[in-house]
């Protein structure tokens, strides 16, 4: 975006940016993108770093707060309920609400806080920063961002003014086509999808589920269980009426020689994320000590993603999953949430995959016999292109046939398979270029 330039140039607008420490990482990836305009001279952008030695940071953050001209808030289930965003919260209503600019970072119901209703998010399809790729990053915020930015400092070349007149939709498309939401994840997976809502009806009852998602490195076992997390489980017939936890909890899984480390290790980044204080987990506690966590307690559906590397695996793997299942999860009450454990499993390769496959049919066959069902979901191979071309048939059914030929052939060529990740990547290039053609 280009600025035009005035013989005498504005006063830097003054912009703080709030967050918790749990979101450190956005708030260094925004900053940086930031740091241009700031050096240009076109905006101040208030650090810890400018807090002179001796100064109290909490007062100085305070004042800075006070006569900021804009506030960025880094939205996450950690920012809304830390001392931060209550800090913040009474300081909202001293700046118009197009000065204050909530930006998604973390999935959470944010829709129902008061205060947070009439701004206007970012990114705009409501797609957490979590679940985007550093170009989105940058073309969905930092570039909404610079546009605001000129907007109030007068940079932005003037719009003539023309009477108003109605507008044809171009000819190659039809007048109200939606657009696209950015999702990395919509490739068809329909054996996965048909496995998973086939296990969720025959365990309509069961509180706690399990998933196994395996596949080769580049085929994207993450991307398949955060579509169960947005797509299928809200609109599975069990659960598509329930509250289900902002919140997915996403541990990678390092295995540890020492089984009692491993199993330490995971209850405290499960703690972390889903806000436990029942340090009583950690002797010889179960599932029924999550009950009470901030990120559990109200919700009707709780997921959890836990991600494991082949080359990562070892003798202790298998002991850790019989005690998950067996042991920590050997619980059910009636009123309590439904838990859905996502294993993931990446293979590297063909090394380990057989012998790795034979260890979870052994701990299948083991949680049988204890009338506890872990679904092996089908492992995840390249992706066909026939499934790209249903994609794009019932994403884009509004366009003509030509068209999504014309797509098809652009982005994949005259290839028939290919890796998932690399499917992802060629969707959201689709899908940015077609709602760009409909803004």
């Amino acid at each position: 975006m280009q600025f035009i330039q005035h013989a005498m140039p504005p006063e830097p607008l003054k912009l703080v940016i709030s967050y918790s420490p749990e979101d450190a990482k956005y708030y260094t990836a925004i900053s940086k993108q930031l740091k241009l305009l700031e050096n240009q001279g076109l905006i101040e952008l208030w650090s810890e770093k400018d807090v002179l030695l001796g100064a109290d940071p909490e007062a100085e953050k305070a004042k800075a707060i006070q006569s900021a001209q804009m506030l960025l808030l880094l939205i996450s289930i950690d920012y809304l309920i830390s001392d931060e965003y209550l800090r913040i919260s009474s300081n909202l209503t001293h700046l118009p609400s197009e000065r204050v600019v909530p930006v998604l970072t973390g999935n959470c119901d944010w829709k129902v806080v008061p205060e947070l209703t009439n701004l206007h998010m970012l990114p705009a399809d409501n797609i957490p920063l979590s679940d985007k790729t550093d170009s989105q990053l940058y073309n969905e915020v930092i570039e909404e961002l610079k546009k605001l930015f000129g907007k109030i400092l007068g940079l932005l070349p003037p719009v003539p003014d023309k009477p108003f007149t109605s507008l044809p939709s171009p000819p190659h498309q039809e007048a109200g086509i939606p657009k696209m939401l950015q999702l990395k994840y919509t490739c068809n997976r329909s054996v996965q999808k048909g496995e998973f809502l086939k296990s969720t009806l025959q365990n309509r009852n069961a509180k706690i589920q399990y998933y196994y998602i395996r596949g080769l490195v580049k085929q994207s076992t993450e991307g398949l269980s955060r579509r169960f997390y947005h797509r299928e489980i809200p609109g599975n017939p069990i659960f598509g009426n329930k509250n289900i936890s902002p919140n997915f909890v996403y541990i990678p899984l390092v295995p540890d020689a020492d089984p009692e480390v491993f199993k330490l290790n995971f209850l405290s980044d499960l703690c972390d994320q889903l806000k436990c204080s029942n340090q009583e987990i950690f002797f010889n506690g179960n599932i029924s000590h999550l009950l009470n966590a901030l990120c559990v307690r109200t919700y009707d559906v709780v997921c959890v993603g836990a991600k494991l590397k082949s080359e990562h695996w070892n003798a202790s793997v298998p002991l850790f999953l019989d005690w998950l299942v067996t042991d920590f999860c050997n619980y059910h009450q009636p009123d309590m949430p439904v838990f859905i454990f996502f294993l993931m499993i990446d293979y590297a390769g063909d090394i380990h995959r057989q012998a790795i496959e034979d260890e979870l049919r052994i701990l299948k066959e083991k949680f049988l016999q204890r009338n506890i069902t872990a679904q092996l979901l089908a492992p995840l191979d390249t992706v066909q292109k026939v499934d790209i071309e249903i994609w794009l048939e019932s994403t884009l059914r509004q366009t003509d046939v030509a068209n999504r030929l014309a797509l098809l052939n652009q982005y994949f060529g005259t290839q028939t398979e290919f890796d998932m990740c690399e499917v992802e990547q060629k969707l959201e290039e689709i899908i940015r270029q077609h709602n760009s053609e409909i803004e």
